[in-house]
């Protein structure tokens, strides 16, 4: 896994930007998350704002995989795995994140382990994620999808979940962003 997580407050304000790069043999991945929005998931008033970036697109045949979600307490968890075209396993998934807690300040994760469950239909059904955060801090999280939230690209390889999750007795809403452009 390799890291590359700018702070907010190292980012220019007017960005207001969490990036973390995924360095798989076909390049770098920058995946940035526009914090003003993240400030605003679960709230009354969805945002209209984009959520996050990608900076190049997958390279065709790879699977991105971005999750935004904010918690009851004020934490955001921010994660992004990239599985690369000819991988084997989820052990060859290169995974980056970070947790917000609420008065700002930033973790970058470590070690992060990501399951995913899937329906009949192959939509993402359930989520859970341990990582290290930190001194030997842990963090777990778990989501299920939203009714029938799972939303299907038309043709151009992207799938929406909502979720409802939990982590540390905090409920919390997410959105599961599944980017799969077609080989």
């Amino acid at each position: 896994m390799n890291e590359d997580a700018r702070t907010a407050e190292e980012a220019p304000e007017s960005a207001r930007e969490l990036v973390v790069g995924l360095e798989s043999r076909d390049g770098t991945i920058e995946v940035g998350w526009n914090l003003s929005a993240i400030a605003m998931l679960g709230g009354a008033e969805p945002t209209r704002e984009a959520i996050w970036r990608a900076d190049p697109v997958p390279a065709p045949g790879a699977v991105l995989r971005v999750l935004s979600a904010r918690f009851a307490d004020g934490r955001a968890l921010l994660l992004a795995g990239l599985r690369p075209y000819g991988a084997r396993s989820h052990a060859d998934e290169l995974i980056a994140g970070a947790v917000l807690g609420d008065a700002g300040g930033i973790e970058p994760l470590d070690r992060v382990l990501w399951s995913t469950e899937y329906d009949a239909e192959g939509a993402t059904r359930r989520i859970s994620i341990e990582a290290e955060l930190g001194d030997e801090a842990m963090l777990r999280a778990a989501g299920d999808r939203r009714g029938d939230s799972a939303e299907a690209g038309t043709g151009d390889g992207l799938e929406r979940v909502a979720l409802d999750l939990s982590s540390s007795g905090a409920g919390g809403v997410g959105l599961l962003e599944t980017v799969a452009p077609p080989r």
